[in-house]
C-alpha cells in the first residue's frame, strides 16, 4: 500500500468453535453489544503493547476504532454464533516508496497471530471481566427503558463519581477529596436491575427540574 494513502482495512475472523465464546454472552441486543465493546478493547489494548514498525506516513500503523466510554453498536466487532471478526486499519510498512517486507512480514505472522490469541480467544481473557461488563451494560439499558414509564428523563446513581479529571477527559476524578453523589430524599428511587439488583439513585422527572450548588 502506499505510505501516504490511508491504512488498508482488514477482517481477522475467528470461527467460534475456537474463539469459544458461550451464547449466553450475547444472546440479546444489550450482551451483544457489549461483547463486541470488550472484545474491541482488548484488541486495541493488545495493539498498544505491540513493538513499532512506524516507517514513513501511515505506514507501520495498526489501529481498532474503540470508540470513547461510550457503549454502542459499531462496526469494528462482530460477534455471532458463527464467528467473531475484527476489523482492523493497517499501514503496511514502507520507507518512502520503498515497501519493507520484512516488516509486513511481522505484521501478518507475528502481530496479528499475538492480537487473536490475546485478545479473540476466551481463553486468554478474564472471564469474570467480561460478565462484569455484559451484565452492566444489559443493566444500563434496562434501566434506560424504564425510564418513560416512570415518568422519568435521567437518572443518577448513589455513589457515582460525576466531576471528571479535566475537561477534555472522560475519566472520573480521584482524590481523597473526592465526594460520591448522594440523591437528595425528594428525587430518590429504586429499581431492580436484572443483574445487580436494587439500586437507588436520583430520578430527574419530566418537566423543568433546576439544580443548583
Amino acid at each position: 500500500g502506499d505510505p501516504f494513502a490511508p491504512p488498508s482495512r482488514i477482517r481477522v475472523k475467528v470461527p467460534q468453535n475456537i474463539a469459544d465464546f458461550e451464547f449466553s454472552m450475547y444472546n440479546n441486543p444489550s450482551r451483544q453489544v457489549a461483547l463486541e465493546d470488550f472484545l474491541t478493547r482488548s484488541v486495541f489494548e493488545v495493539i498498544k503493547r505491540l513493538p513499532s514498525l512506524k516507517g514513513t506516513g501511515h505506514s507501520g500503523d495498526i489501529y481498532i476504532d474503540k470508540g470513547g466510554q461510550q457503549i454502542i453498536k459499531r462496526s469494528a466487532m462482530v460477534v455471532n454464533k458463527d464467528y467473531v471478526e475484527a476489523r482492523l486499519s493497517i499501514g503496511l510498512p514502507a520507507f518512502g516508496r520503498r515497501i519493507n517486507g520484512s516488516g509486513a512480514q511481522r505484521i501478518f505472522l507475528e502481530f496479528l497471530p499475538q492480537i487473536v490469541e490475546k485478545s479473540l480467544l476466551k481463553k486468554s481473557l478474564n472471564v469474570q471481566d467480561i460478565w462484569l461488563w455484559v451484565e452492566t451494560v444489559e443493566d444500563q439499558d434496562y434501566l434506560r427503558s424504564q425510564l418513560k414509564e416512570r415518568g422519568l428523563v435521567a437518572f443518577v446513581a448513589d455513589g457515582a463519581i460525576l466531576p471528571r479529571e479535566s475537561g477534555i477527559s472522560d475519566r472520573p476524578l480521584k482524590g481523597g477529596n473526592v465526594v460520591p453523589f448522594e440523591s437528595p430524599d425528594s428525587l430518590r428511587i429504586k429499581f431492580q436491575l436484572p443483574n445487580r439488583g436494587e439500586i437507588t439513585g436520583m430520578g430527574i422527572p419530566e418537566g423543568v427540574t433546576l439544580i443548583v450548588g
